[in-house]
């Protein structure tokens, strides 16, 4: 994961999740979506999924995990876009339950997180 030559830079488990999904309106969800991004339907609609699970044994490719750090809970609400015709995720937020374990993972992922905790 995290590498686009090829090479993993760092492991993570989704453990005990769980999606649960909305169809919305599309006129509202696109004024939620940066300009770029084009929204991708399924079976022409438009959906945001709540995604809730445990986040376990992150570590980077060197190195172990350490559980206080790599074992956290996390919710994120997203929506499923396309980008140059490539399919992706756009996360409208990111809750973690653990301060320095969002902190992990943002320097990790280099995506936007915040914190419960």
């Amino acid at each position: 994961m995290g590498a686009s030559n090829g090479r993993w830079r760092y492991y993570q488990e989704w453990n005990n999740a769980t999606f649960l999904h909305w169809q919305v309106d599309y006129d509202e969800l696109v004024k939620l979506v940066p300009d770029d991004l084009e929204i991708d339907l399924f079976k022409g609609k438009p959906w945001v999924s709540l995604v809730a699970f445990t986040m376990e044994k992150i570590r980077s490719r060197n190195l172990p995990y350490f559980s206080p750090v790599s074992n956290f809970d996390e919710i994120n609400i997203r929506t499923y876009v396309k980008y140059n015709n490539k399919a992706g995720v756009y996360f409208r937020s990111i809750e973690g339950g653990a301060k320095i374990s969002c902190q992990v993972a943002k320097s990790l992922s280099e995506l936007p997180t915040d914190t419960q905790g």
